[in-house]
């Protein structure tokens, strides 16, 4: 099933969407091959202790936004790079924040100039069950210390979570026992390219 929210006075643009089972199982396999196939990327200011490794990779073929606009039910375009989260051992979490736009340049200049929305797609293969927060992606009211829970995403594998760059969002932390995994990039809808040109 999708979900699509639009709830706590959203606008249009601050739609965000849940898919469980948006890739078949081969496309999540061959994911897992290739985070096991890539090597750690160590960002400025970052050490290769991080509770959360990032490995980076190309789609150049398209195949994730295929498959994303094929899940999501209308077309996207999907930025060629992407990213692995690897959360490394329980207590891993990242703290509020937003994410960056994107340049889309690899369209050329008769396109919008920046991505809207990350996606993120769990590889994870513990699903915690219950009322556990554990490795929960929240979205947020604010980047405030009392900030307040608008939505939540629990890890599962296959599962498909879209939100607009801009929404204040955060990791909660793993628990013992809980391999997260997750795959995350950038796009933008095509019905929000027509209305800007």
């Amino acid at each position: 099933n999708l979900f699509i929210g639009n709830g706590h006075k959203m606008t249009n643009d601050q739609m965000y969407y849940v898919r469980d089972d948006a890739l078949p199982s081969q496309l999540l396999s061959d994911l897992d091959a290739l985070f096991l196939a890539s090597q750690p990327k160590l960002a400025e200011g970052r050490s290769s202790d991080d509770a959360v490794e990032r490995r980076h990779f190309i789609d150049p073929a398209g195949i994730l936004e295929r498959h994303i606009s094929k899940a999501l039910q209308m077309p996207v375009c999907l930025a060629p790079k992407a990213k692995f989260l690897n959360y490394r051992h329980a207590g891993a979490e990242l703290a509020s924040h937003i994410d960056l736009c994107k340049s889309t340049k690899w369209l050329g200049p008769r396109h919008r100039t920046s991505t809207s929305h990350t996606w993120m797609i769990y590889l994870t293969k513990s699903e915690i069950i219950g009322d556990n927060d554990a490795g929960a992606t929240v979205l947020l009211s604010s980047l405030q210390p009392d900030s307040i829970e608008l939505f939540k995403v629990h890890p599962k594998r296959g599962r498909l979570f879209v939100f607009p760059h801009r929404h204040p969002h955060a990791a909660r932390p793993t628990c013992d026992g809980q391999h997260k995994l997750v795959v995350r990039g950038e796009l933008f809808f095509w019905q929000e390219e027509k209305e800007t040109t």
